[in-house]
């Protein structure tokens, strides 16, 4: 009898957290979205090999991220992390060329006011590799990088093959970003 008494109150109290933890976790993955930026880094044609890294100026990147905070019901201010989830390069240009010229690849990220930190990286880059190649992200808080309405990128590379050609690449970078509403 005091079984029955007790599992009618249990059951409500169960119900309201179980109603309670599922309203808290659809809050928390509103705050959390991704969004994308693209940068056109060009590598020049090499006549020699040298084994030393080449460092590679990118224009200033104007940042997507003030249309994705609008678009998630937020602002930069309210901004608690950014970080890099994935940085993608595809060769636009020529054609037929792959990432078989290089062996490693460093990708820096700088903003006004912010030291250069390294972004991304790719090291003993294979032969075999094709037209795309996904680099091994930092797990820095780039949260003072996205914040403002551009950043700069730098590139250093080590070229094991000479080019006669210049390569146009494309960086798709994806920021997963956590943030407050307002």
């Amino acid at each position: 009898m005091i079984r029955t008494k007790l599992s009618g109150p249990l059951h409500i109290v169960s119900l309201i957290l179980l109603v309670w933890l599922s309203g808290c976790e659809k809050v928390e993955n509103l705050l959390r979205f991704t969004f994308n930026d693209s940068v056109e880094i060009t590598i020049p044609s090499q006549s020699l090999i040298s084994n030393v890294p080449i460092k590679i100026a990118s224009p200033e990147v104007q940042t997507s991220s003030q249309q994705a905070f609008a678009n998630n019901n937020t602002q930069a201010k309210y901004v608690k992390e950014a970080k890099l989830k994935s940085l993608e390069l595809t060769i636009s240009s020529p054609q037929d060329q792959t990432f078989s010229f290089l062996n490693e690849i460093k990708i820096y990220i700088s903003a006004s006011g912010q030291p250069e930190l390294l972004l991304a990286s790719k090291e003993n880059i294979p032969a075999s590799a094709g037209r795309q190649l996904s680099l091994d992200v930092s797990q820095a808080n780039l949260k003072p990088y996205i914040q403002g309405d551009a950043y700069t990128i730098r590139t250093e590379a080590v070229i094991d093959e000479v080019l006669t050609r210049e390569v146009k690449i494309t960086a798709d970078l994806a920021f997963a970003v956590t943030a407050d509403v307002f």
